[in-house]
């Protein structure tokens, strides 16, 4: 690989150095002046997409701020942003991930949850004899126990 010996040197603006004015002149012109319209000076498709991207998170943080008056303040804790790629929760086993998503909507088997929607001939407590909750699952002694021979016991 070719090597080259750089300086960098700071130069005052505007100090008779050739060309300066004309350059200032062309910039101000390129920077105010009409977009030129040939193919090759076109905006590219990562610009369109970042142009995009910026006008979508602007409406929707505007309409969120809007909507979220109205909301009640369980709702009003979440927020518009959010990211599109695969959660890395997605590659956990289904069983592992059934747990998280219940834990974190305290839509599952637990007690709460069936006494609330009135079920019936539903079993409220854990085989362990504790009351079955989202956090019950780290807490239970019998799973505790299945928990010490992992990843052999799956």
């Amino acid at each position: 690989m070719k090597q080259l010996d750089i300086r960098i040197k700071w130069s005052p603006g505007h100090m008779e150095i050739e060309g300066n004015e004309e350059a200032d002149r062309l910039a101000n012109a390129g920077a105010t002046g009409p977009m030129d319209q040939a193919i090759d000076k076109l905006p590219t498709i990562s610009g369109v997409r970042t142009i995009v991207r910026q006008k979508r998170l602007y409406a929707e943080t505007n309409w969120w701020e809007e909507m979220k008056t109205s909301l009640s303040a369980g709702y009003k804790e979440w927020s518009p942003k959010y990211n599109t790629k695969e959660p890395k929760e997605l590659t956990l086993p289904r069983a592992v991930l059934h747990r998280l998503l219940a834990m974190k909507t305290g839509h599952g088997d637990y007690a709460a949850y069936h006494q609330r929607f009135d079920h019936q001939n539903n079993k409220l407590e854990c085989s362990c004899g504790s009351a079955k909750e989202p956090y019950h699952f780290f807490k239970c002694t019998i799973n505790n126990l299945k928990r010490s021979d992992w990843p052999l016991a799956l």
